[in-house]
């Protein structure tokens, strides 16, 4: 259900009949996210790229083509260049093919089995994603990924949930090729955390929104790695079962206006870019309408989309470059899943805080 806030976006200005007042959605939007600006000049600037968004996405739900609703978020008062992602400054590296460095092929691979899979997924049900985080103008989404990933496979493993740094890696993973809050790569993260021995506590490391000169501790690390592995490139029947049956896996995305400001149903663009620009989690899947998605948690705060979430067009030839670049952290001894296993075999999983979990199947 739309709140308030979002029928003003449809309509510029909630007019109330029984005082005769007109709502300001500008002012409306500042209340709302605490915003405020250090001169008049800088007011007036976002002020008239706050409009020029609303008005695309009123034009946008008004033409009601589409299979999803676009709504006002914080982002609202930022141009398309502004708004945080995270891989953009890589498009033009030199040393890349395909977007994968040479001397950072991952030992796991992961490839679809053939096995018979649940219709509907979201690891939200079972207890084990984490709450969703923001990272505000630092563009260091594969930082917050990473780190999403990392901390769900470690509660999965030991029931035990533990906070973990961005910032140790936005600091620190510059040798593997990241640039801190101008942009980087989920696999560069994994790569530094494996090299590094392992990542700290957020409380012992915390967010600061800025790069700063590396602190970490390797005393006071809490989580370690024992390799990552990557999705076969471009295949969502592969990322499909690595969802249902190992957990949330990180992935990069290519986004649009339209993505930035979704709010609900499911993003299907026909048009959208291979060229990747933002990671994300993708922490399960399903049918809507008889239309296939993924579910996709961001770290742009429960502002954005269905509170911190969006669902995207699934099994729509790698639509947005979802499965092209997917990647997981692995923690302890890696199986390979075997398809003998009976695909609703008990394996269970327990909610409660220091009890083991197992990731072999969602069921």
């Amino acid at each position: 259900m739309r709140n308030l806030f979002m029928i003003q976006t449809l309509y510029w200005t909630l007019r109330l009949s029984e005082c005769g007042s007109t709502i300001d959605p500008w002012i409306e939007f500042k209340e709302r996210f605490g915003k405020t600006y250090p001169s008049a000049s800088e007011e007036h600037k976002r002020k008239t790229i706050f409009l020029n968004n609303l008005n695309k996405i009123v034009r946008f739900n008004e033409a009601n083509r589409r299979t999803y609703e676009l709504g006002l978020n914080e982002l609202a008062d930022l141009t398309s260049k502004e708004i945080p992602k995270g891989l953009t400054p890589y498009r033009k590296a030199p040393n890349f093919i395909g977007w994968r460095v040479l001397d950072q092929t991952p030992t796991v691979k992961f490839e679809a089995t053939g096995v018979k899979l649940p219709n509907h997924v979201d690891w939200r049900d079972k207890g084990v994603v984490t709450p969703v985080k923001n990272q505000h103008n630092c563009l260091a989404c594969y930082s917050f990924v990473a780190v999403d990933a990392i901390e769900i496979q470690y509660f999965m493993k030991t029931g035990k949930q533990i906070p973990l740094s961005q910032q140790q890696i936005i600091d620190c993973s510059r040798p593997e090729g990241n640039l801190g809050c101008k942009g980087g790569m989920v696999d560069w993260a994994y790569k530094y955390i494996l090299k590094a021995g392992g990542v700290e506590k957020h409380e012992d490391y915390p967010f600061v929104l800025k790069k700063q000169e590396c602190e970490f501790n390797a005393s006071k690390i809490a989580v370690s790695l024992t390799n990552y592995g990557e999705i076969k490139n471009g295949s969502e029947v592969s990322l499909q079962e690595a969802v249902a049956f190992f957990g949330p896996i990180s992935a990069s995305i290519s986004t649009d206006f339209a993505w930035n400001y979704y709010t609900g149903g499911i993003y299907d663009n026909p048009d959208c870019s291979t060229n990747v620009d933002h990671a994300i989690l993708v922490v399960g899947y399903g049918t809507e309408n008889n239309t296939d998605y993924w579910l996709v948690k961001n770290s742009y705060g429960e502002s954005f989309g269905d509170k911190g979430y969006i669902k995207m067009a699934r099994n729509k030839k790698n639509q947005c470059a979802i499965a092209s670049y997917a990647n997981f952290p692995i923690i302890g001894r890696w199986k390979p899943f075997s398809p003998k296993k009976e695909p609703n075999g008990r394996n269970e999983t327990k909610r409660s805080s220091g009890r083991r979990m197992t990731s072999s199947r969602y069921n």
